[in-house]
């Protein structure tokens, strides 16, 4: 069963010719190539950032999503958010009425 097996597998390299034997070559060579490219670009999606806004004063804070929020009192107002860039982008922090607003 091994041997039909293989014989079989060889029949079917053994009839391509050299000219279609490269373009299959280069074929699989572009995809992997792509492939490669299409993973290294998902590792940055994944990737942590920080981004700090300053903001004008606020005395009050309305969360109107979920997130995990940590104060520390300082003099200077400003938001810290960590986390994906495509999360970081759909945020959206504004002082209103010197009410800090945070959405997502």
């Amino acid at each position: 069963m091994i041997n039909f097996v293989h014989k079989k597998f060889l029949s079917c390299f053994s009839s391509l010719t050299s000219a279609s034997f490269s373009s299959v070559l280069s074929f699989f060579i572009i995809t992997f190539v792509f492939l490669f490219f299409l993973t290294s670009c998902s590792e940055d999606a994944d990737k942590e950032i920080v981004v700090i806004h300053e903001l004008p004063p606020f005395d009050t804070i309305w969360v109107k999503s979920v997130f995990h929020v940590y104060l520390i009192q300082d003099s200077v107002f400003s938001i810290r958010i960590e986390g994906r860039k495509d999360f970081i982008d759909g945020i959206i922090c504004r002082v209103e009425s010197k009410k800090l607003i945070l959405d997502n």
